[in-house]
């Protein structure tokens, strides 16, 4: 393997492991996009890697063995007030996994990298195949094997197996997404993200991994999901059409309240509605629906306020307004644009 080989090598290790930064998925992108041998390489590896986690216990969520936990440590009658509806397991079936010592995911890494070859002696048999689906720079519709429909926006990836097996659809979702979820009581549909769970049967609503201060953002359109902490399932937290859950990762905190975010899915609608909004916070908004850095310079500048509505309009086009409402100047300065002004007290 030369060097070149494996540093892409590398960059897909470290994006399957979740250790990747922005900078570098725009790289691995490109290459991947560059030629055919560089997308088979992807999947190749890709396929490696998921039959290597297989084989270390926990590596990978096994979530229809943790259902199978939660529903052992919840009381019934708290499932059913909460769910509304039990799933029923089956009680002989269990997922058996070898005694393995606890490997680190490093460790996998390593030995996906050195000993490509070797590894496929490790097992025969191995768990669901999985897709995976990686969003740079653009907004991504997918569709999956139930019918779910899933929009995922930019900086943004999916992992889903091809066809869902076992009690649960699982998928694992790094970033933003927009899920509409197939209906189907028998088989509940479950995100993971990081130890954040979030559950549904049919329902609508938008998943945001990467809000500010390591939080994990839910906010449900119709239907209700349940939130809850893989360590602590029995914390769960049902959320109702209108509201919205912030879960810390860390200190298992779950709040809730209603959803007060007009503008939550308008990197996807690219319908924009400011009432009297702050422009710290119109600012905000304009960098997840455009993908694009807004500084505004000096203080006095924040909290100018607008009202204005936008419809699929461009940047440019919104600045343009912005300018003349406001009286600012808007110049682009480096890989942005800057904000600026008379000040204002």
């Amino acid at each position: 393997m030369d060097a070149d080989e494996k540093y892409y090598t590398d960059l897909i290790v470290k994006y399957l492991s979740g250790e990747i930064t922005p900078g570098e998925i725009q790289v691995l992108t490109g290459w991947v996009e560059s030629h055919p041998d560089h997308a088979r390489e992807f999947t190749r590896v890709t396929k490696l890697w998921h039959k290597v986690q297989d084989t270390i216990p926990d590596a990978v969520p096994d979530l229809d063995q943790e259902w199978q936990q939660i529903a052992s440590k919840i009381d019934p009658a708290r499932v059913r007030e909460a769910n509304r509806e039990v799933v029923h397991l089956r009680q002989n079936e269990q997922v058996k996994r070898p005694a393995w010592i606890a490997w680190s995911v490093s460790i996998a890494a390593g030995l996906l990298i050195l000993a490509l070859p070797a590894f496929l002696f490790l097992r025969n048999s191995s768990s669901e195949s999985r897709t995976l689906v990686a969003v740079a720079e653009k907004m991504t519709e997918l569709t999956l094997s139930d019918g779910t429909r899933v929009t995922l926006n930019a900086g943004s990836s999916l992992s889903y197996p091809a066809e869902f097996q076992g009690y649960l659809r699982n998928v694992t979702l790094k970033g933003e997404a927009w899920f509409e979820v197939a209906r189907d009581p028998s088989k509940p549909f479950t995100i993971a993200a990081e130890n954040v769970r979030i559950r549904a049967i049919g329902t609508s609503f938008f998943v945001n991994t990467r809000t500010p201060g390591d939080c994990k953002e839910i906010i449900l359109e119709k239907g209700c999901v349940k939130v809850f902490y893989q360590p602590r399932p029995e914390r769960m937290t049902v959320l109702l059409p209108g509201e919205r859950a912030e879960v810390a990762t860390e200190d298992y905190r779950i709040l809730k309240s209603e959803n007060r975010n007009i503008n939550y899915l308008a990197w996807k609608t690219r319908h924009i509605v400011f009432s009297n909004t702050p422009l710290g916070d119109v600012v905000q908004v304009l960098q997840s629906v455009y993908r694009s850095n807004i500084v505004i310079a000096g203080d006095t500048l924040i909290d100018c306020r607008i009202s204005a509505t936008f419809d699929n309009q461009s940047l440019t086009s919104v600045f343009r307004v912005l300018s003349v409402t406001l009286d600012v100047r808007i110049t682009p300065s480096g890989t942005g644009y800057v904000i600026s002004g008379k000040d204002r007290k």
